[in-house]
Parts: structure tokens; C-alpha cells; sequence
């Protein structure tokens, strides 16, 4: 049914007989503003039923006001709040499995886009928004369609009136006899039972993100990440145990790095040191072993900017995105200045040291080489010395037989031969060993 244009919610006002006051005067226009595009609230204007070229009648009915609720971008594949859209996707892949898909990615892209349009007319989105959504919704849908199927496949949904028998029984035959699907099926068993392979956790489907968002409320403040961690991956049952053995060393090694970071934070201010605060992400990302294929344990798909605060207000959604867009590149330039610093620090420390060194060590070698010169010079001296005696020696033995044979004869005494002259130990000696200097006395 059309609304009345001149419908205002009450009833249509009297008028004066005529001729007591004077004509009625003429009936004020009114006019109803459309819904505004940020609206909360959509009007439906016809009533099941009826037909929209039927006439407008004087009374109006009460347009019928269905609620929709307002979806805002929340990381790079979720949104917030995250359980209604979640829901709902489970729904449209029930009510539009119109054929026996294995997987999300054998349906066809006009179907996809025909369950995403079906999926957004339930929220509100802002056009700005709509190609993040339609990633988020690939992404998530895909997840669900595949936990959906091992569902069926493992007995869990034991009920699955959704599906058709006739599908289910291709379905189970393919599970039965394609060989790529089981191949895929054991490397993807082999990587989660492996220690660097898949992650053991109880969020269920349920982003970290929406985990945040709850903690918050409930500690009233905005939670750390080992709090987030420990709320993800230790039984409900009971908090004090771990869902398995890799979470519990994760976590004991991350209390015992952050403790060592503290120390030295506490020495480094005690000697009026400036470090910048600590970040616990750094930190966890150290532990874990940094991040493989764009993910870090304990964190999933959000890196550090996931512990961040963040608001549900559409108004602050692209603030929000132009900072976790920033947030790497100036981490990796803190990172980046942190190093530089040190190895300055490093570099003038060593050069300190060396020094040090050798002012304590290399004035006694100085020394010592100067005595072992000395020694070498007195050496050569000693050398040159015996060399002359003997030489004088064997002149003196030579002078001596000459005078016995002239002592025979009437021919007098050769003179004798002067005696060797003595070296300076002042004098500086070269001793070649190629060269002799010394006197012939013969």
C-alpha cells in the first residue's frame, strides 16, 4: 500500500461551519524527509498483500520498521560486530546449496555475488566499504562452507536437513575415491599434528578480534596480550590447563623473555639510560619465531595493531585503517633505528676497549723491543771482538815461529805484531756476515 502523502499521525482536523468564521482556510502541505543513507532503521511502506498501484486511501497504516544492524571493517577479514554476520552466512549457505559443491571455491562467481548481495541486504554498509566486505565475505564464507563439509563428513552434523541425500551421497563418494582430495587431506592432517604447523586454540570461529572486544568489556580496560592468549588457549573447564604443550612453552618462554627485557630496562633507567617502552609483540613475535605465510602464533591473521584499541563507531573506520596501515612500516623503522643505535653503541664500546689495550700493553713491548736491539748490537759486538782475536792469535803464533828460526841464524827478529785494538761499547755495530773488517797482523 502507498502511504498517504498528506498522512501525519493524526486525526484530520475540523472545521468551522461555514458562514460563523469565514471560509476554512486551505490545508498546510507536509512533507516526509526520505530515510537518510546512515539510517538504522529501514521503513517498508507496503503491507503483504496488497498492491502498490492501488489508490491511496484517506487513513494510512502504520509503516511496518525492521531493524538492521550496522556492520564497520575490523582488521583485513573481519568485521565487528562479528556473530551476526557469521550467522548469517551460515543460513544463506543452507537455504542456497542448490547444487553439490565440494568446496566454496567450485561455486560459480555470479553465484557468489548473488549470496553476498543477499548476505549485505540484511546490514548496514557503508558504500565505501562494500569491496573490504566482499573479501571478508569470500574469506569467512569459505571457512564456514569447508567446516560445514567436514561437518557432514566427520558425523558432527548428524542431522544436515539442508542437504539433499542425493548430494550427500555424491558428496561421500568423492571423499571416498578422489585421490588429489585425500592427499591434500593428509598434508593438511600432518601440518596441524606437527609443532610449527597448525594452531590449537578454543576461539572457535570467532576472530580474535570479537575475543578482544569482550575481554574489554569485561575487564573494563583494554586486555595484554598474554591475557588474550592464555583466554584462547587454556580449557574453559579449567583455566589453569593448556589445550596442548606448544601454547604452554609459547607462554612460559614469553613470561621468561619479557622478565629478562624488564630487568634490563630497570638497569639500563639505573644508569640513566633513555630506551624506548617495551613492546610485547616484538617480543612474542622473538618467542614464536617471527611470522610464516603473514601470521604469527597466537595472533592469527592480526599482527601487533590486533591488541589495539578499537571502536565500532563507522565514523572512525577509515582512522582506523590508514593507522594499521602505518603501523608495520614505522614498527620496522623503530626497529631499524633501535639496531643503528646499538651498533654505535657496540662499535664505540670496542673501540674503548681496544685502546685501553694498547696503552697497557704496548709501552712494556716497546721496551722490550728496544733491549732486544741492544742485545743484538751487543751480540754483533762480541762477535766481531772474537773474530779480531783470533785473528791476532793466529799473527802471534805465525810471529813467534819466525823468531825461533831466526834465533838459528844470524837474521834479526821480525817486529812484533801490534796488538788487536779495542771496540767502543759505545759504537754502533752492523754485522753483515758478508764482510770482514778486521786487520791483517800477518
Amino acid at each position: 500500500m502507498v502511504p498517504n502523502p498528506g498522512y501525519t499521525g493524526l486525526p484530520p482536523p475540523t472545521w468551522p461551519t461555514p458562514g460563523c468564521m469565514g471560509p476554512p482556510p486551505p490545508p498546510l502541505p507536509i512533507s516526509i524527509p526520505p530515510p537518510s543513507r546512515n539510517s538504522n532503521l529501514l521503513v517498508d511502506s507496503e503491507t503483504p498483500g496488497s498492491s502498490s498501484t492501488s489508490p491511496p486511501s484517506e487513513t494510512a497504516s502504520v509503516p511496518n520498521v525492521v531493524t538492521k544492524q550496522r556492520l564497520v571493517p575490523d582488521g583485513k577479514i573481519s568485521w565487528l560486530p562479528f556473530p551476526p554476520g557469521s550467522q548469517k552466512i551460515t543460513e544463506i549457505i543452507k537455504k542456497r546449496y542448490d547444487k553439490p559443491y565440494k568446496k566454496f571455491g567450485d561455486v560459480p562467481l555470479l553465484t557468489k555475488k548473488f549470496w553476498f548481495k543477499e548476505w549485505k541486504s540484511h546490514f548496514l554498509i557503508d558504500d565505501d566499504d562494500e569491496e573490504f566486505f566482499w573479501k571478508a565475505f569470500k574469506y569467512r564464507t569459505s571457512k564456514r562452507f569447508s567446516q560445514m563439509m567436514s561437518d557432514i563428513r566427520e558425523g558432527v552434523d548428524t542431522t544436515h536437513e539442508w542437504l539433499i541425500p542425493a548430494y550427500k551421497k555424491l558428496l561421500e563418494k568423492y571423499w571416498e575415491t578422489d585421490e588429489k582430495w585425500k592427499n591434500i587431506r593428509k598434508k593438511a592432517r600432518e601440518n596441524r599434528a606437527s609443532l610449527l604447523g597448525g594452531s590449537v586454540h578454543c576461539g572457535g570461529s570467532i576472530p580474535l578480534s570479537s575475543t578482544i572486544e569482550r575481554m574489554k568489556k569485561q575487564l573494563d580496560r583494554t586486555p595484554t596480550h598474554e591475557e588474550v592468549f592464555k583466554e584462547t588457549h587454556t580449557l574453559k573447564s579449567d583455566k589453569s590447563k593448556w589445550v596442548d604443550k606448544r601454547s604452554q612453552d609459547t607462554h612460559e618462554k614469553f613470561i621468561k623473555k619479557l622478565a629478562e627485557v624488564q630487568a634490563q630496562h630497570v638497569e639500563a633507567q639505573a644508569q640513566g639510560m633513555e630506551l624506548p617502552p617495551i613492546d610485547e609483540d616484538l617480543i612474542w613475535e622473538e618467542v614464536c619465531g617471527g611470522q610464516k605465510k603473514n601470521r604469527v602464533y597466537g595472533k592469527g591473521a592480526f599482527f601487533s595493531s590486533s591488541i589495539k584499541s578499537r571502536t565500532t563507531s563507522a565514523n572512525s573506520v577509515s582512522g582506523r585503517a590508514s593507522t594499521n596501515q602505518n603501523f608495520v612500516p614505522d614498527l620496522r623503522e623503530q626497529i631499524h633505528n633501535l639496531n643503528e643505535e646499538l651498533f654505535q653503541r657496540v662499535t664505540q664500546q670496542t673501540d674503548e676497549r681496544i685502546s685501553k689495550l694498547l696503552d697497557t700493553h704496548l709501552a712494556p713491548l716497546e721496551k722490550t723491543q728496544k733491549k732486544l736491539e741492544k742485545l743484538e748490537r751487543a751480540i754483533g759486538k762480541a762477535k766481531k771482538e772474537k773474530l779480531k782475536q783470533k785473528r791476532w792469535n793466529e799473527t802471534y803464533v805465525s810471529y813467534y815461529k819466525k823468531v825461533r828460526a831466526s834465533s838459528s841464524s844470524t837474521t834479526a827478529p821480525p817486529p812484533p805484531p801490534p796488538p788487536p785494538p779495542s771496540i767502543s761499547s759505545d759504537e754502533d755495530y752492523d754485522d753483515d756476515g758478508d764482510e770482514d773488517d778486521t786487520e791483517d797482523y800477518s
